[in-house]
């Protein structure tokens, strides 16, 4: 998370951030040491509970069926990371609408997801859960327009995720992972 946003010139040093749906929490206990406050949301009150105890980081239950983030935080964050989640939101426009109003100005949004394509398909054959819900790019930017945000990169900009991965030849454990990816 730390190398993308680098890539995207933003730093965390003095930020809020939220990480929408983070369990169980790991990501969320890298970064309280690189930001100035962070909270992780999750569905299961039981890995909000724990993630809490395990990490002592800030955490609240959040469900993208049922609950408004708007309703659960009133301040304003700088950074609002939905990673690998927004599969399980059945109103992405309610959603976006959501975060607006609790994003800083100048804030950002970061949204890792998968993309509907043939090799996520053929993956999707060999899982035994299927994802709920799967939004092109165009869709998720789509809402995200209609809202007033705008598109800073996208997996589209970099044409592979081979823009990302530069980051990844820094030292040999990320040179080692990337080369495992890639192999």
């Amino acid at each position: 998370i730390i190398d993308q946003l680098k890539l995207a010139g933003i730093s965390l040093k003095g930020k809020n951030v939220l990480d929408v749906s983070g369990g169980p929490g790991y990501v969320g206990k890298e970064l309280k040491n690189e930001c100035a406050r962070i909270v992780v949301t999750e569905f299961s009150e039981k890995a909000v509970h724990a993630m809490g105890v395990q990490f002592n980081i800030e955490t609240a239950r959040f469900d993208y069926t049922k609950d408004k983030l708007d309703e659960i935080f009133k301040e304003e964050f700088d950074l609002i990371m939905l990673r690998s989640s927004i599969i399980f939101c059945p109103h992405l426009d309610l959603l976006v609408a959501s975060l607006r109003k609790i994003l800083s100005p100048n804030g950002h949004v970061l949204i890792e997801t998968i993309t509907p394509n043939l090799g996520e398909v053929f993956w999707w054959q060999q899982l035994e859960y299927k994802f709920p819900i799967i939004y092109s790019q165009e869709t998720i930017e789509k809402y995200f327009y209609k809202h007033g945000f705008s598109l800073s990169a996208a997996f589209r900009d970099r044409g592979s995720y081979i823009g990302v991965k530069k980051r990844s030849y820094s030292d040999f454990s990320k040179h080692f992972f990337t080369w495992v990816i890639d192999y």
